[in-house]
């Protein structure tokens, strides 16, 4: 392997693409059971392809941390050196997310998951496990986390014309026919979805009253749907935010409130439920504990009774009623202050601070997630 040759080489560069704006409309979807059966199935074999792909991302990234070229460029100042050998040492292992989807087509036409898992959905597993792993490499992220028995929550397709795609009223994916609820057709910002472009389809599964619902996502072209009651302001807007309030100051008004007061977490009946749920896992897994009632290490409790699923389905759902209602709220106040102005100032926080002294406020209240939706409306 020649590094050096590397860096004399002129890259071509390609004509930039126009990026157009883009909204999410999220559409919830009739599925049978038949049809439940085979999209667990796919998402399924989707979950078993991206972990092995994860797998083998961090075992190139290893071998390219381990290559001699790496610990010579991290001392080398020349920043176009620098990248140009790093492309190098990338390429000589493999280390790109065009190699980890040339892996993921072999994969797929190798093996069973073929009969699952098409093209499209394939390279975006593979390019979603290479982010992942990237940012270990960048040093934004610690470790990567592999899917367990849960397994993936979404699928997306690449372009609406094939694989995962939209028609007239509903999601066609390789023999299956999920049509949107006629209901949902009611639904202005439904309506405003169906009218613009669709880019790609994803199709989201969530677990809602114990039962798993299927929605499609339609990534459109556009803008977002703007409700006539939500005006944008043109004043300069403070925000001073802390783990439980939230101050607002513009030029001509100021409030200050309790973040997300509405929200009020049971932790009586929550505490209760998970120490039901330990007695449960206790009894299901005696071999699991020792005389004392002390786990022993290196043993996983397995087995779970109907009861214990249903105490399980119990406390997520109360956890999901939660994150429902703050979500809502959060999108309010955003409203609410984007109607006073849209140049807001805010101080620089730490919210991992925030989180190891005031772990409960902030798990009821999340002010960095909104801030999150403030910075995306």
């Amino acid at each position: 392997m020649r590094v050096s040759s590397s860096i004399s080489r002129i890259r071509k560069t390609s004509s930039p693409r126009v990026k157009t704006p883009s909204f999410t409309c999220e559409i919830p979807l009739r599925v049978t059971r038949r049809q439940e059966k085979k999209l667990n199935a796919r998402f399924e074999a989707a979950r078993q392809l991206y972990n092995a792909l994860l797998g083998g991302a961090k075992r190139r990234l290893a071998l390219f941390r381990q290559s001699i070229w790496y610990k010579k460029v991290k001392q080398t100042k020349d920043e176009d050196e620098r990248r140009a050998h790093f492309a190098a040492v990338r390429t000589a292992h493999g280390f790109s997310a065009g190699a980890l989807e040339a892996t993921a087509d072999g994969m797929r036409r190798d093996t069973w998951l073929g009969d699952h898992v098409d093209s499209h959905v394939e390279q975006k597993l593979a390019a979603r496990a290479f982010a992942a792993v990237d940012k270990v490499a960048k040093g934004k992220a610690k470790d990567v986390r592999f899917k367990g028995r849960r397994g993936l929550r979404s699928l997306e397709g690449k372009t609406n014309a094939a694989c995962i795609r939209w028609r007239d009223d509903r999601v066609l994916w390789n023999g299956l026919e999920l049509p949107m609820v006629k209901a949902a057709r009611k639904d202005p910002v439904i309506r405003h979805g169906l009218s613009s472009r669709v880019k790609y389809v994803r199709i989201v599964r969530r677990e809602v009253h114990s039962r798993t619902r299927y929605y499609a996502q339609l990534v459109c072209e556009g803008l977002p749907y703007k409700k006539s009651e939500h005006a944008i302001g043109t004043e300069t807007v403070g925000l001073d935010m802390g783990p439980s309030t939230i101050a607002v100051v513009g030029e001509t008004e100021a409030s200050l409130e309790q973040f997300c007061e509405p929200v009020a977490r049971d932790h009586r009946r929550i505490r209760r439920l998970q120490r039901k749920l330990d007695r449960q896992r206790r009894a299901n897994n005696p071999d699991c504990y020792d005389e004392q009632g002390r786990a022993i290490k290196g043993k996983r409790s397995t087995k779970k009774s109907r009861r214990q699923q249903g105490t399980q389905a119990e406390l997520a759902e109360l956890f999901r009623r939660e994150a429902a209602h703050r979500k809502t709220l959060h999108g309010q106040m955003a409203n609410r202050i984007l109607a006073i102005g849209t140049d807001i100032h805010t101080e620089k926080l730490s919210y991992r601070g925030f989180q190891k002294l005031y772990g409960r406020s902030i798990s009821i209240r999340a002010p960095r997630t909104f801030l999150s939706i403030l910075t995306r409306k």
